[in-house]
């Protein structure tokens, strides 16, 4: 499966790499006129008010030292997570598939597709091609789809087995696909960037995300916070910063209860004659992930198989920078898109010292990268395979993996029953897949029953 996944990056990859007034002297005194009234005695004068001690000055606010420019040398690891951000995200959006069956899922908590509402059902059918990984509330990536693959007729896998439940289904299930959120943190995730999956209102400084540009957010956080903001900072404000974007950043946007996100490819600026930015002819090109291509069932034409396919992720759209402050579109990225400092080496960390056959299936795994699946191998004393499973993190927990989720039956492949287990020796390994890439074995140890 990794060798799947690394060869659609690698050729998406060289596709990408082919952005105090003065005192007046006192007037003269005429002499006295003569007079038979005898002169009055002078009033003493008023003791003078003591001189005040002057203020001291306050002390100048030293001047901010200029940020140093980055070396050549950091200036390549940016681009190189940029591109590799990029490289995962058109890797999910264009990956062709071919449904074998029909699949139909709710985007409801709970509530089958026949019982949904219009706008929360969704479908593939059979027969059909389609672009861009499966829509479902959530981060997964392109590794968890692509278990269900099998081996591709040139450029389109089949795809068999989807589970509605994996799909849709309860919140708290895992996951096989992704929506826009989900999509562009999956992608910054595969960088080492740790920034949470979280709704496209949650998108903001206080989860990690940073703004792009200078317009100052909405402190009152209101429903319409994204809106709120592009408006209340004007049109020339939000242009110049939705120019400072590269490949890779991301525009989210949120009214109500509903939110978009997208990632940005590249930004194109054009200005008018007096130096502010033209709002109509500057514009991005952007990827995204949108449940409205699969639902209103979109097909595009793919110049790579020279035929119609069905759309699920927008590829390469353009946007142009009224359009996105009309619809309240927030320029964002995250720290280590624009910070080189090393990220930190990878940890897996198991909640459990000790094992046995009684803790297969407890405790926790956690990471500092985000977690895509977990498996579990259960082999016999000769090493033939008794019992396989795997499950994907869910929604909100990206690196923090729950082990019972692999006995829960639903949205799990395969299955390991250690109570089911004859008597005998047994060895068990448990597999922890990142984002990033790395596979990192957790637990590895024997056992009798």
């Amino acid at each position: 499966m990794k060798s799947k996944i690394c060869l659609l990056l690698a050729a998406l990859l060289l596709v990408t790499l082919a952005a105090c007034g003065e005192t007046q002297p006192p007037a003269a005194s005429n002499p006295p006129a003569a007079s038979s009234t005898p002169a009055q005695p002078e009033k003493p004068a008023e003791p003078e008010t003591p001189a005040q001690p002057e203020k001291p000055a306050e002390p100048e606010t030293p001047a901010q030292p200029e940020k140093p420019a980055l070396t050549a040398a950091e200036q390549a690891v940016l681009q190189q997570r940029r591109d590799t951000a990029e490289a995962t995200m058109r890797a999910m959006a264009t990956v062709l598939w071919q449904a074998q069956e029909d699949v139909e899922y709710s985007l409801s908590s709970g509530v089958p597709y026949a019982e949904a509402a219009a706008n929360k059902r969704l479908a593939v059918r059979a027969g059909r091609i389609y672009r861009g990984m499966i829509y479902s509330y959530g981060h997964s990536s392109l590794a968890p789809f692509m278990d269900y693959a099998g081996e591709p007729e040139g450029l389109v896998y089949p795809v068999s087995g989807l589970d509605w439940l994996a799909v849709g289904g309860k919140s708290s299930l895992p996951r096989i696909g992704n929506d826009c959120s989900g999509a562009l943190v999956c992608a910054w995730n595969s960088t080492g960037a740790t920034v949470p999956a979280k709704a496209t209102n949650l998108m903001c400084a206080d989860n990690g995300f940073l703004p792009v540009g200078d317009y100052v957010s909405d402190p009152t956080k209101n429903a319409d916070t994204h809106l709120v903001t592009t408006q209340q900072n004007g049109e020339q404000v939000m242009f110049r910063a939705y120019a400072q974007l590269q490949k890779a950043d991301g525009v989210v946007r949120r009214k109500g209860s509903s939110g978009h996100a997208r990632m940005v490819v590249k930004a194109h600026t054009e200005y008018n004659a007096d130096g502010t930015i033209n709002g109509d002819r500057s514009y991005i090109i952007a990827l995204e992930q949108t449940s409205t291509l699969q639902r209103g069932e979109k097909t595009v034409f793919d110049t790579r198989l020279q035929k119609t396919v069905y759309a699920i992720y927008g590829v390469d759209v353009k946007y142009t920078y009224k359009k996105l402050y009309t619809d309240g579109y927030l320029p964002i990225t995250c720290r280590e898109l624009i910070d080189p400092a090393p990220i930190p080496a990878v940890q897996v960390t198991d909640s459990l010292t000790a094992h046995s056959a009684d803790t297969i299936l407890t405790g926790t795994i956690s990471a500092n990268r985000s977690i895509v699946s977990v498996s579990v191998t259960v082999t016999d004393g000769a090493g033939n395979v008794i019992a396989q499973a795997s499950a994907p993190s869910i929604r909100g927990k990206l690196t923090a993996f729950d082990m019972q989720l692999l006995c829960s039956g639903q949205g799990v492949r395969g299955s390991v029953e250690p109570a089911a287990l004859k008597p005998g020796s047994y060895h068990c390994t448990t597999v922890c897949s990142l984002l990033t890439g790395e596979t990192i074995t957790v637990r590895d140890f024997d056992f009798i029953v």
